[in-house]
């Protein structure tokens, strides 16, 4: 980023280098597509929280900013250096960590930090900052369709006042290769004012977090972590139910009417449950025949015929192996007579 002042002394150097790095690598976190939990983003977003914190400290020893003064006594290569708390604020909440009731707390103190300074350098004077967050907060639970679409048109209206300040931010930043003045304080200026919302939206979802975090944050206090209570969660279980397999429709009907209590379906639907399932092979499959097909009377009809004239086919050609059951089938037969299986004990 260029700078927008020459005549500076050996400390403003460093101090207004240390911003733009911080800045610059601000935008880059912003603009990366890692994921906000890979480490190589969380050591770049520590990075730069160090490297903001560090300007700040500068700033403080130096004295930069005084009291009981406005935006327009503010030199223009000192308006930037507004924008730390809003940084701040919105890297903290991107940190990863296990107390992120501590990251609300302290990402809210930046935003609130940020909006007072605005308010105080009277960089906004006709907008009620106070009255913008509370509108925030007061959103009612249930809306009629006239609050709803008053809403809708809020939230597109500020989308394309938002659009229309990063295209505004673009164009002034391709003019920052000059090293004018103007510039570069109607930059930042910009730069803050696009601010103003991101803060108040992030203000508000802190509120909407923090009684969850809280509430984590007691349980890891009890020594009650949220792994432990999933694992002592039982799964649900599907309750076991008799289930009477019918043929047809009319007897799904029977079964239903003189057992209510009991599911019933047709073969048909048996099927395709376990089609389904992944039990049965689906229509066409070369795994065997469906259960339509063993159960259908002219299937079964023509499957004893076939089964009869392979039979027959065997005896006229003397086959080896029909030949050699059969003497076995005469052997065991004067072998053992005609009803000697079970006699129920008797003699």
């Amino acid at each position: 980023m260029a700078e927008c002042c020459n005549a500076l002394d050996d400390d403003d150097v460093r101090l207004t280098d240390l911003f733009d790095n911080a800045l610059e690598m601000y935008e880059n976190i912003i603009k990366s597509d890692e994921a906000s939990s890979s480490s190589k983003l969380q050591r770049e977003i520590k990075n730069c929280i160090k490297l903001l914190e560090k300007t700040t400290h500068l700033i403080n020893a130096a004295g930069v900013f005084s009291s009981n003064e406005t935006i327009n006594e503010v030199s223009s290569q000192n308006v930037k250096y507004l924008l730390i708390p809003a940084l701040l604020g919105n890297l903290v909440l991107k940190v990863q960590s296990p107390d992120r009731m501590n990251a609300l707390e302290t990402s809210e103190i930046y935003f609130k930090d940020f909006l007072k300074r605005i308010k105080e350098y009277e960089i906004i004077d006709s907008i009620n900052l106070e009255e913008q967050e509370d509108e925030r907060d007061s959103i009612p639970q249930q809306m009629n369709l006239q609050q709803l679409a008053m809403q809708r048109n809020e939230k597109l209206r500020k989308y394309k006042e938002q659009k229309e300040a990063e295209a505004e931010l673009k164009r002034l930043k391709s003019l920052m290769i000059s090293d004018d003045d103007e510039i570069c304080r109607n930059y930042f200026l910009k730069y803050i004012k696009n601010f103003i919302n991101t803060s108040l939206d992030e203000l508000h979802l802190i509120k909407q977090e923090k009684p969850l975090a809280k509430h984590l944050s007691e349980m890891r206090a009890k020594g009650t972590s949220l792994k432990m209570q999933e694992k002592d969660e039982k799964p649900n279980i599907r309750p076991l139910k008799p289930i009477i397999i019918t043929r047809n429709e009319v007897q799904k009907k029977v079964f239903g009417a003189g057992y209510p209590s009991l599911p019933t379906m047709t073969v048909d639907e048996f099927y395709r449950e376990r089609v389904a399932e992944g039990i049965f092979p689906a229509h066409g499959s070369s795994h065997g025949k469906v259960l339509q097909e063993m159960t259908d009377p002219e299937v079964v009809k023509q499957d004893e015929e076939r089964e009869e004239i392979e039979k027959e086919n065997e005896i006229e050609t003397d086959d080896p192996n029909y030949l050699e059951k059969a003497r076995r089938m005469d052997e065991f037969k004067d072998t053992h007579k005609r009803g000697w299986g079970n006699r129920m004990n008797r003699s």
